[in-house]
């Protein structure tokens, strides 16, 4: 059977609405199941199920290369939900207030949906449960009790052994056990909970909603699809500037590739490497940097990392905060090209931007060593298990100014960038800029300012 991925590539690339359908109708029994259980309304249910495939439709082309799509249409189906259950209550008020205008009973919209919007915790117990695992885990109990893959299809779409599929998604039972005995449910034993799951993956679809979804959508599914992806959109950007702010408080070392260039200390590298994410291509160290350079270009930060090899956990936590930084950059892109349209001018075409690394660039290798003369520098690569990668401690590229001139620094910096990144995608969001040059302006007003809190703390460190 043709692979998710494939079938993703296909439409992306050819703009195959043939292998979106197959897609779509691969999936739908998963997303319409959840829509059912927490709306407990079928129109409705349709609707965001046909909001989700137009959601997946427009963020095809920026998904990670590893996404487990089933995790990622679930987590889609919950944002598309809450956003329709807030459209439902501010409908309901609004019936409720018109029928006492007119002395008529008022429609009780209580029995149904709580004040913040969200349906009785009963009907929402599932999802929710779900949604409080990580992502790796949620994927492999999504798969395994929602799709109905074997261990086998799980550990290869995870990366892993079989047996550390199957323990995953055991530890992932025991984390829900305890969600629902903390919703007030009580204690139950695991097998409770997947038989939840595997009666919560017999709800079967409406045969015509297929048909639906490959057909076109309503101005309410649009609107239905435009504000789950801002949802998904806001809580990314949360949890990315999160991730930001812990790291750049923890970290005591490391090296930066920052918006400015790449700077490294020289002492020897560890081979200890930081992603599991395996990369797609890498026989030689040259393909390993060209495809590094199109993962910051692309905004992929999981393909950042697994090019990419640290010494120690330190080192490990700032490859992460960058990382952090590259994927803000591309939701930044996303949200520009979202909001201006594809022919605004490109919004960071000097900040991620590699020189071009053409396939006749010369490398030179001794050993587990390579070094590759670019435009602006020399790359040093090194052999890790047989794949190339580029050492988070070792990097030789040089900026000219000499600024930062510590590893601390550039970690400090790189945390405030995320979070200037952050804020500017909020604006965007929020629709503060009128014009694509306005966002642009905010954003590099504020990297620029982000420079200038590292500068003046460097200068006091300096002085003390």
């Amino acid at each position: 059977m043709t692979g998710d991925r494939e079938l993703l590539d296909r439409y992306i690339g050819d703009a195959s609405q043939e292998a979106f359908a197959d897609l779509a109708a691969r999936h739908l029994d998963l997303v319409y199941a959840s829509a059912r259980r927490q709306l407990h309304n079928e129109a409705l249910a349709e609707d965001v199920t046909q909001a989700v495939f137009m959601m997946l439709a427009k963020k095809a082309a920026t998904l990670r290369a590893n996404v487990i799509l089933p995790a990622w249409l679930l987590t889609a189906t919950w944002y598309a939900c809450k956003n329709a259950m807030r459209r439902e209550h501010r409908r309901h008020l609004h019936e409720a207030r018109v029928a006492a205008m007119n002395s008529r009973v008022a429609v009780d919209s209580s029995a149904t949906i709580d004040d913040d919007g969200e349906l009785s915790m009963t009907l929402t117990l599932l999802d929710r449960a779900l949604m409080s695992l990580r992502e790796r885990d949620r994927a492999a109990v999504t798969m395994h009790y929602l799709r109905g893959q074997t261990f086998e299809e799980v550990a290869a779409a995870l990366h892993t052994t079989p047996e550390g599929a199957r323990k995953r998604v055991e530890r992932a039972i025991v984390k829900l056990r305890d969600r629902f005995a903390s919703a007030g449910t009580g204690e139950f034993a695991s097998t409770v909970v997947t038989s939840a799951l595997i009666a919560a993956a017999k709800t079967q679809p409406p045969q015509t909603l297929l048909a639906k979804i490959t057909a076109g959508a309503s101005g309410s599914v649009v609107a239905l699809a435009h504000g789950g992806l801002r949802a998904m959109t806001i809580a990314e950007v949360k949890r990315l500037c999160t991730v930001a702010v812990a790291l750049v408080i923890c970290i005591s070392a490391g090296v930066a590739i920052t918006r400015t260039g790449v700077f490294a200390t020289t002492r020897a590298t560890a081979k200890v490497s930081v992603a599991a994410t395996k990369p797609s291509r890498s026989s030689g160290p040259l393909e390993a940097l060209q495809q590094l350079a199109a993962a910051i270009r692309d905004g992929d930060g999981e393909r950042f990392k697994s090019v990419i090899l640290a010494s120690n956990p330190a080192d490990r936590a700032f490859v992460n905060l960058t990382a952090e930084n590259i994927r803000l950059a591309g939701l930044f892109k996303s949200a520009y090209r979202t909001a201006f349209g594809d022919s605004a001018p490109e919004p960071l075409s000097a900040a991620w931007q590699w020189p071009p690394i053409p396939d006749t660039t010369p490398v030179f290798i001794a050993g587990e060593r390579a070094s590759i003369p670019l435009s602006v520098g020399t790359v040093h690569m090194v052999q890790d298990e047989g794949r190339w990668k580029l050492p988070s401690t070792g990097i030789s590229l040089e900026n000219q100014s000499g600024w930062p001139s510590s590893s601390q620094q550039a970690a400090e910096l790189a945390g405030l960038n995320n979070l200037a990144y952050g804020d500017s995608i909020r604006g965007i969001l929020e629709g503060r800029f009128k014009t694509p040059e306005q966002a642009v302006a905010d954003l590099s007003g504020r990297l620029s300012d982000a420079a200038a809190i590292v500068r003046r703390h460097a200068k006091s460190a300096t002085t003390t």
